[in-house]
């Protein structure tokens, strides 16, 4: 059911889709449920974590008086 959503008039038709249609707003509803137990999307800590890890690189960079760069983090 993943699908890229280009244009306004395609949210706007899925949203309608999901408002009249019961059954598929349920499925909907059910797979972000176990999405968000399973999905790095949802895991805010570690979102947290690569966040700040972000800015201990950039301020690190800055201290070294280097310009600012595209940062990479990878797990």
């Amino acid at each position: 059911m993943a699908r890229s959503l280009a244009t306004e008039a395609q949210f706007e038709r899925l949203a309608i889709e999901l408002a009249t249609d019961p059954d598929r707003l349920a499925a909907v509803t059910a797979k972000q449920a176990q999405n968000r137990l399973t999905q790095p999307l949802f895991d805010t800590l570690s979102y947290v974590r690569d966040l700040e890890r972000a800015f201990a690189m950039m301020m690190g960079r800055r201290q070294d008086g280097l310009e600012p760069d595209h940062i990479e983090l990878m797990r």
